[in-house]
């Protein structure tokens, strides 16, 4: 015959295993968490001074014009905005150089940007 006291002694330890366990893969999940986000603030990072050392790279032709460009933003799924400024941001022109020109040297450059959209303000 089993011995009841032992079962119950062995479902209690059981149970008191399964809440430590619990409690600390929520704890493994939290830091895993963290460290992923400081890794995409730095890939993000990474990824703006690119942008940046390409937008670097189409200023001369912006500026021979009376004109320049502005980083904005870079959102997570590719989508780099950006302003238009001078006389570039007035200029009838300014689509067929925001694709021709900025978003052609930014794609070439930094492959992960899947498009360019001018913004306003």
């Amino acid at each position: 015959m089993v011995n009841l006291t032992f079962l119950a002694t062995l479902h209690e330890t059981f149970r008191v295993v399964k809440i430590r366990l619990i409690y600390l893969f929520k704890k493994i999940i939290k830091f895993v968490e963290k460290i992923l986000i400081i890794y995409q603030d730095k890939i993000m990072e990474e990824l703006r001074e690119r942008i940046q050392k390409a937008l670097d790279s189409v200023r001369p032709y912006l500026h021979a014009d009376g004109g320049d460009v502005e980083l904005v933003n870079v959102t997570e799924d590719g989508i780099v905005e950006v302003k238009l400024v001078g006389a570039c941001g007035t200029c009838p022109m300014s689509q067929m150089t925001l694709r021709a020109g900025v978003e052609r040297a930014l794609m070439r450059s930094v492959p992960e940007i899947k498009r360019v959209e001018a913004v306003t303000g």
